[in-house]
């Protein structure tokens, strides 16, 4: 398996490369449109979910649906003689004429009708048009259009309704984006039928025109008092309108004056309305100065579904009122057509990101957040743009200095934390935050991140396996078939065994704890020995250990003779035979330093063999087999023999780098037959003559001994014995002479 390294000039990069991204994202209409489209109706959402928030009491939408043709007998006749076919000419124009003297008689405060008046309709004009007159505060739409004006040239067209119903009442045209609802025009540009010019002129539109007729109505000598100070032309306008100012020509002449007085003086305009002696004056007032200050398009706050403002049926008007006979008393009334009979109508209906609602509903929602100051507010788009920026340095700067455990903590924090701020500003203050672009960063960043860590993981697990799996095995663990390994699987390797001498005695001397932390920094050192020599530690049992070497290859014949091999051949450092006995050299040399440095004797004994195992895997790696028991049983003769490294005959290869002494053919536990023993000396190159010369008598001895011929064998080893008397094997064969001839004599 591959090692992967540490990406983190990479992942820098990917940081930098995302913080560029995203802040360029927040200065194009990209931007714009995604937060319009998914982020403004998901935060009202939550917002309205948590906070509760509630359209105004004063809003009333009667609405025409499908049922008011079935329930009321004048609509149901009218489908009949259609055959059925729901018609929108079937609520004419006499019974609209009825609903606004029925909502006059009841006290509203304002009436506005969500219908186009393009195509007279003869008397039932006349008796409509007697009802607005009537009433004296109601609204109607105006027909706003695109005309062609040539050479490719577009403009929109605006005309007021028909006749009849134009000089009784003021209009204005209701203009909303296609997507979403959520930005509609305060102020169109518009060529009117008789201009003679090409000269559009500006109007206000229809929820700006009814704030201006409530202000008129309830309020119209405290404006005049307010502006008398600083445009005193405007005060003297104000003072000759008598009787009704519902006309479309008063309305329009006095939006164009606030229009330019708003124009000379921003900032004295701005505060106007802070002088106005009552709070109710205040607040409709500073309303009414705010939409001047708006610019030319406005950002709805919705509060909810169809039908969260406030919406009785057409049919069922008539029982609410005479049960609850002031219910439109002092109200804002609008009534149109519902979403089931405008959705085939252009414009009729509109997504507000909770659900499809009406137009009718819509001018509702629209009329009420100009009227409450609950418009939202959005920052400049530069100032989003470096804001954006800001963050992005702030989450790249988050991204290095944290530390790697840290990190998606802190970057869910702080995507949690500036959620909570857009949903604190947009219900406290009705500042609206864009806030998509940032957590698609901060999410981003934290998939960067979780790819770093993984890799990391990754890298470190590699590492693991590397110390507890064989190498061989990785690939199969990495590619998901470990699950081979559960019944068991045939290897070819080395099984290498090792023990300390002397473990229980070194307990007793030194106590528990002691030798606790003794052990605790002994067997990183014998693993690290074995790690380095591409091995893999098994298990631990106390101060005995199992590494195994799994060989790629399958073995190959041993063609080794008893003898000892002075061959040295450096190619072979690839085998892994080589390798375990160099760890085998490497580690006797490091316990002995380790040993020294702690003023304790606990040599190691180890033994090693080369066969076939078994591997299993189910959650652990379990090793078995002949191969492995052999290896534990050559360890444990070196007790007897007091050696140090003992092999079996098949660790060995021909030619070899290393020196093995023959100690005889031994019946190890477990085993019904005999089987050669080595001793390993070290690499022939790095042993001085004197000792090769001594294994070469000792081996003579042995094989005298063999042939059992003690005499001669008893002679060399007692020879061996004087020269070298800690020699282990030496004594060992010198004892069983000395026997054999005893017992021949």
């Amino acid at each position: 398996m591959q090692v992967l390294a540490k990406p983190s000039t990479l992942i820098l990069s990917l940081h930098v490369l995302v913080a560029l991204i995203f802040s360029g994202l927040a200065f194009y209409d990209y931007d714009e449109a995604l937060e319009y489209r998914t982020g403004l109706p998901v935060l009202l959402l939550i917002r309205n979910h948590i906070f509760g928030t509630a359209p105004p009491n004063d809003v009333v939408v009667v609405e025409l649906n499908r049922d008011s043709f079935i329930d009321s007998p004048l609509l149901h006749e009218c489908m009949q003689q259609t055959q059925g076919k729901i018609e929108m000419r079937c609520f004419n124009r006499r019974l609209q004429a009825e609903l606004i003297n029925t909502a006059n008689t009841s006290g509203a405060r304002l009436i506005i009708a969500n219908f186009l008046y393009k195509e007279p309709r003869g008397s039932d004009d006349e008796v409509l048009a007697q009802a607005i007159q009537k009433s004296g505060r109601v609204l109607l739409q105006s027909i706003l259009e695109y005309r062609l004006m040539g050479d490719g040239v577009e403009t929109n067209s605006l005309s007021p309704p028909i006749a009849e119903l134009d000089q009784v009442a003021a209009s204005a045209p209701f203009i909303f984006q296609e997507y979403q609802g959520a930005k509609q025009q305060t102020f169109v540009s518009a060529l009117e039928p008789d201009a003679t010019a090409f000269r559009p002129q500006t109007r206000a539109s229809l929820p700006i025109l009814a704030l201006h007729l409530l202000v008129l109505q309830s309020y119209r000598t405290e404006l005049q008092a307010i502006l008398a100070p600083h445009f005193p032309e405007l005060a003297s306008f104000l003072n000759a309108q008598t009787g009704s100012v519902n006309h479309r020509a008063t309305l329009e002449s006095l939006t164009d004056q606030l229009l330019r007085a708003a124009i000379d003086k921003p900032a004295l305009f701005d505060d106007l309305a802070q002088s106005a002696k009552t709070e109710p004056t205040k607040a409709l007032l500073s309303a009414l100065f705010a939409c001047y200050s708006q610019g030319d398009q406005i950002t709805l706050n919705f509060y909810g579904p169809e039908h969260t403002v406030h919406t009785i049926a057409y049919h069922d008007l008539s029982q609410v009122l005479t049960i609850q006979p002031n219910y439109l008393r002092d109200k804002i009334v609008i009534f149109g057509p519902s979403v089931d009979l405008g959705r085939e109508a252009k414009g009729a209906t509109i997504d507000n990101g909770f659900s499809l609602i009406s137009s009718t509903e819509l001018l509702a929602t629209s009329i009420a957040n100009l009227k409450a100051q609950k418009l939202l507010n959005r920052p400049d788009k530069i100032a989003i743009g470096l804001s954006y920026s800001v963050l992005t340095l702030g989450s790249l700067l988050l991204s290095m200095v944290c530390r790697p455990n840290k990190l998606l903590s802190y970057l869910a924090l702080f995507g949690l934390g500036y959620f909570g701020l857009t949903l604190i500003m947009i219900n406290y203050f009705n500042i609206w935050l864009p806030y998509l672009l940032i957590l698609a960063q901060l999410t981003a960043i934290a998939f960067i991140h979780s790819a770093q860590q993984y890799a990391n993981k990754r890298h470190q697990l590699s590492q693991i396996y590397q110390h507890k799996i064989p190498a061989p095995l990785l690939n199969d663990f990495n590619n998901g078939q470990s699950a081979q390994h559960e019944d068991g699987k045939r290897y070819t390797g080395i099984s290498f065994a090792t023990d300390g001498e002397g473990f229980t005695q070194l307990g007793a001397s030194k106590g528990e704890q002691w030798l606790a932390q003794f052990m605790q920094a002994y067997q990183p050192m014998v693993e690290r020995c074995i790690r380095e020599h591409q091995g893999t530690v098994k298990d631990w049992a106390g101060d005995g250990m199992l590494a195994i070497w799994l060989d790629k290859q399958p073995p190959k014949t041993n063609t080794l003779r008893q003898r000892p091999s002075q061959i040295t051949d450096k190619n072979l450092s690839h085998d892994i035979r080589h390798q375990a006995l160099c760890a085998a050299l490497a580690l006797t040399r490091a316990v002995a330093d380790f040993n020294q440095n702690y003023g304790v004797s606990f040599p190691i004994r180890i033994g090693i063999n080369y066969g076939p195992f078994w591997l299993s895997f189910n959650q652990d790696l379990k090793v078995f087999g002949d191969t492995v028991n052999a290896s534990s049983r050559l360890e444990h003769l070196n007790k007897t023999l007091k050696t140090h490294i003992l092999v079996s005959k098949e660790i060995i290869t021909e030619p070899s780098a290393f020196t093995f002494r023959y100690l005889g053919e031994f019946q190890l536990r477990g085993h019904a037959s005999t089987a050669p023993v080595y001793e390993l000396i070290g690499l022939t190159e790095q042993l001085p003559a004197e000792t090769l010369d001594f294994i070469t008598r000792f081996q003579i001895a042995i094989l005298n001994f063999e042939n059992e011929n003690y005499q001669l064998a008893l002679k060399a080893l007692t020879q061996l014995y004087y020269e070298n008397f800690k020699d282990g094997p030496t004594e060992y064969y010198l004892t069983l002479c000395k026997a054999k001839t005893f017992t021949n004599n």
